[in-house]
């Protein structure tokens, strides 16, 4: 049984902003941003993330698979994202 349900409309909790990370990463490497940030809001991608389908690192593991092109840019991913995305903003 659910207890608590929060929103975080307001990005109190979780920072929803990818950019700054990904531009950590990229740099000024802008298509290779464009790319990976396309494979980021993909649908399919994002509705397993939502949804949680599969573990996170199952997830990341499977995107470096099928995007081995990027399979940097996702491991930098996997080991940043939980920090970065569970800090408040400010």
């Amino acid at each position: 049984m659910i207890k608590n349900l929060i929103f975080d409309f307001g990005k109190v909790l979780v920072n929803h902003d990818l950019q700054p990370l990904l531009e950590r990463h990229f740099g000024d490497d802008e298509v290779s941003l464009i790319g990976f940030h396309k494979i980021l809001s993909d649908p399919k991608f994002i509705n397993m993330c939502d949804r949680g389908i599969i573990p996170f690192d199952k997830m990341i593991d499977g995107a470096i698979k099928r995007y081995p092109e990027y399979s940097d840019a996702f491991t930098f991913f996997k080991a940043v994202s939980y920090t970065h995305l569970t800090l408040p903003t400010t």
